[in-house]
């Protein structure tokens, strides 16, 4: 065999050994793969984040309704003014002025407009205190409990603490109704900014991070609000 025909069998042989091999896509081939297979993978993201979007939106409505953090709810009323022309032979028997039971009625509507209206309500067990914890109640047609304590007359703010702590856990907003300088010294105490005026039928609102009454204590409140009858009239367009 001469050379040439053995060189014509060799690049004949390395051909077919060539063509025997898998063809390997060509880079331009395997860019346009890559690009495709990245765009699937955005599209899958895409729909992914679309869909967790659609969920969260409801997500974030049902958190507006659900407190992050459990707490307490204390809110302290001022009696109404009382009348000191009335032939009560004690302070005790003292009953309200008819500024006090306007009051007492404004206020009680003022929790029920803003949603804040009493799980319980616990109140001096002086004529002025009754009533305006009764007035306020009806006014705002609060559906709670209404228990008369001796012990938030002519009290102190660890007494008035006490009757906290001896609320039932089932209780979220707790109203107590008492006499000054109680309250203000309490609102105080509780987590107030300093020395405050309570005037007649002033309500304060404070929260505490506990889950149990029992667990309430001077210096763990956050005092929300303060109102007064006169600041409540202009909320109310009354």
């Amino acid at each position: 065999m001469s050379q040439a025909q053995q060189a014509a069998d060799s690049s004949e042989d390395r051909d077919e050994r060539e063509s025997a091999k898998p063809c390997e896509p060509s880079p331009c081939r395997f860019s346009l793969e890559a690009d495709k297979k990245a765009e699937d993978q955005r599209d899958t993201q895409d729909l992914e984040l679309r869909g967790w979007l659609h969920r969260s939106k409801y997500l974030y409505y049902f958190c507006l309704l659900v407190p992050t953090t459990l707490m307490k709810t204390v809110i302290i009323l001022r009696h109404g003014k009382s009348d000191w022309s009335s032939e009560a032979a004690q302070d005790h028997d003292r009953p309200l002025a008819p500024r006090g039971e306007k009051a007492a009625k404004l206020m009680g509507r003022f929790l029920k407009e803003s949603g804040e209206a009493p799980d319980s309500i616990v109140t001096s067990s002086a004529v002025r205190a009754r009533s305006t914890a009764e007035l306020a109640m009806k006014a705002g047609k609060w559906d709670c409990e209404k228990r008369v304590s001796e012990k938030l007359y002519n009290c102190s703010p660890s007494d008035m603490l006490r009757e906290i702590k001896a609320e039932p856990d089932t209780t979220g907003i707790l109203l107590l109704v008492g006499h000054e300088p109680t309250c203000s010294e309490t609102v105080t105490r509780l987590g107030g900014p300093g020395r405050m005026r309570f005037a007649t039928a002033a309500m304060a609102r404070l929260d505490l991070p506990i889950d149990h009454w029992q667990d309430a204590d001077f210096g763990n409140a956050q005092l929300i609000w303060m109102v007064t009858p006169k600041l409540v009239e202009k909320l109310l367009g009354e």
